[in-house]
């Protein structure tokens, strides 16, 4: 019976924390763990699991193990940012005649010179660390190293640290995963590059390719957007909001690949993957380039014009 009372008294008062704006929900959830811990966790594998009380839960697949439960309103009170670019240029376009493709490369020394200069933009657009812009980023990467190494550098100037920095399991580029390479360790990952924490990767600790076939095929591809694309409008997108402060906007910078990079903007902008087809690319990034896209409370996006960005030099330049 005391146990009984003890997880009503805990749901109640998860009801009254949906009520209250993101950033005093995650102080009054720091505040009583005891309660929190006596609530329910779903198990569920889906990206997000609906509550009765209109909350959203990330799932267990959907989180790295020891992160704690986050729960957040279905729906988001503002515009968020999100700044999608390109890895720099992959090790395997520097290879010579003859010798083996990786199947996760690095980078070329052109890539880390690309690298440090997107850092450098990003620096003079969020900068000074520290800064309510600084603080107020959201990065994600795609599990492949060359997207980590990429954005590495953006991290590193702005001194960013877990919490704000995330690796996606399940944004690796089209094809790069299957029933025969099931990519690599969450573990291996944080291990490299410890600002990041791991989110969404499989139950094994792999990338979270749910297929059936040796290599992905496209309508995997589509499906694995359209749960990428659901996610960045709901669990990152309240992530990020809950960082920014100062009246910054909220951003997310999501550093992935051209072909991944080109479904996602058919997802979020068309509102369908239909129009997608591999190697028919309509989004079209350089190396260390960027698309800027608002994403609306009422769950549209558009792509930002150049005369109505706020950060100009986040425009794709020659020469990128």
């Amino acid at each position: 019976g005391a146990q009984f009372a003890e997880k009503r008294t805990a749901m109640g008062m998860i009801s009254h924390l949906s009520m209250l704006r993101p950033s005093n929900l995650l102080a009054r959830v720091a505040a009583a763990p005891s309660l929190l811990a006596a609530a329910p966790m779903p198990q569920s594998r889906l990206p997000s699991q609906a509550q009765g009380n209109g909350e959203r839960v990330l799932p267990r697949q959907g989180r790295s193990r020891g992160q704690k439960l986050m729960r957040r309103r279905t729906t988001n009170v503002a515009p968020v940012r999100l700044v999608i670019v390109r890895h720099a240029q992959s090790a395997n376009k520097g290879l010579a005649p003859g010798q083996r493709s990786s199947s996760n490369p690095a980078l070329t020394d052109l890539g880390h010179e690309q690298s440090e200069a997107l850092a450098r933009r990003m620096l003079t657009d969020f900068g000074p660390p520290g800064s309510d812009k600084a603080s107020s980023l959201l990065v994600v990467s795609s599990p492949m190293r060359r997207c980590l190494l990429t954005i590495e550098a953006t991290v590193q100037e702005l001194k960013l640290t877990s919490g704000a920095c995330y690796c996606h399991g399940a944004c690796f580029e089209y094809g790069c995963a299957g029933t025969k390479h099931r990519g690599s360790l969450a573990s291996d990952i944080k291990e490299e590059f410890p600002q990041f924490d791991t989110i969404n990767f499989h139950d094994n600790g792999l990338w979270d390719y749910r297929g059936e076939a040796d290599k992905e095929v496209e309508h995997e591809c589509r499906q694995r957007g359209e749960r990428v694309a659901e996610w960045l409008k709901e669990e990152a997108s309240w992530m990020a909001l809950s960082r920014a402060s100062g009246g910054e906007t909220a951003t997310i910078v999501l550093c992935i690949h051209q072909t991944f990079s080109d479904l996602l903007c058919h997802i979020l902008l068309e509102g369908s993957s239909k129009g997608w087809e591999y190697g028919d690319v309509s989004y079209p990034l350089k190396n260390a380039c960027m698309h800027e896209i608002v994403l609306h409370p009422d769950g549209s996006a558009t792509m930002a014009a150049p005369s109505l960005s706020r950060h100009t030099s986040l425009r794709p330049r020659r020469g990128c």
